[in-house]
């Protein structure tokens, strides 16, 4: 009896075992190990002048998946960088008024029929919005001493509703230095940092975001592996892309900060996330990120 009920499993079993495979489940990618260096000397940048760099601009990466997708055609993604927002993906040139404007979050809302809307057809949409700033990567950060950081984040629904109350925790650290070649040319001793974001939503979500960011003292950022895998309800998902550097225009006349004042460790307040494909390779397609002003959050 009990031999039939495991030849009956046998099926089942498999199934799960070549969704898992299929999926990329059977490991999260990450880059080999380097060797961390005390940045001593001026070939070995700083987090704060890699960042300096980084700010205010716009980028234009090819993108590649690493997983499920591996032979699909890259494409071309933008982020583009302002003292007060991020926008990148399909999102990277469309007007948005502030994010708050669209949710039902303050007494300040206006009333529902006044309320704008945002429409984006079919994709699948995330507002969100964390109850203290949080900097992705914070300034204090040192080769080999993660620093760790939780606060709570409130989902809303797509009309702008609150749904949702979680957590979301991140944790960065620096890796070392490395090489870069990207089709915007080679970048020599960047700045290797992990960047961990675990969103949690209890019952309902588990999302683990994992970054890699190469960011080179003369452009910032050079180079982004980013791994995205969880759970909805009992549904899996996952999939991984690779962001290299074509292009890199500096910042506007227009834009009222100057790169050498802007904050070089922007937290995030406000978001909206569009993903352009569904389960179980979710990928994020664009987002909006509305930043604090600098003196908030930790």
């Amino acid at each position: 009896m009990k031999n039939r009920n495991l030849h009956a499993m046998l099926p089942v079993i498999a199934l799960v075992l070549l969704a898992i495979y299929g999926g990329g489940c059977t490991g999260t990618w990450r880059p080999p190990t380097v060797q961390p260096e005390t940045p001593a000397t001026q070939s070995s940048p700083t987090l704060a002048e890699c960042l300096r760099s980084d700010r205010l601009g716009r980028r234009v990466y090819e993108r590649r998946d690493l997983t499920g997708r591996k032979d699909a055609t890259p494409s071309a993604y933008a982020r583009c960088y302002r003292h007060d927002r991020i926008q990148e993906g399909i999102l990277a040139e469309r007007s948005f008024l502030p994010l708050d404007r669209y949710l039902v979050s303050t007494s300040a809302q206006p009333s529902e029929a006044a309320r704008p809307r945002l429409s984006f057809g079919r994709l699948m949409t995330i507002y969100f919005e964390v109850t203290d700033p949080l900097a992705t990567m914070p300034l204090e950060l040192e080769s080999n001493q993660p620093i760790r950081s939780s606060t709570s984040i409130r989902y809303f629904d797509y009309l702008g509703r609150p749904s949702m109350l979680g957590t979301v925790t991140r944790e960065a650290e620096i890796e070392g230095y490395e090489d870069v070649e990207s089709p915007a040319g080679s970048f020599a001793n960047c700045l290797r940092v992990r960047v961990d974001l675990k969103v949690t939503f209890p019952w309902t979500m588990v999302a683990d975001l994992k970054h890699f960011v190469w960011l080179s003292p003369q452009v910032g950022e050079v180079r982004r592996v980013q791994n995205m895998t969880g759970w909805f309800l009992i549904f899996w998902f996952g999939s991984t892309q690779e962001y290299r550097l074509t292009e890199y225009t500096k910042p506007p006349v227009a834009d009222p900060v100057d790169p050498a004042q802007a904050d070089l460790a922007p937290k995030w307040k406000r978001g909206l996330v569009v993903f352009d494909r569904g389960y179980p390779s979710v990928r994020i397609g664009g987002m909006v990120i509305d930043l604090a002003p600098p003196a908030d959050g930790p």
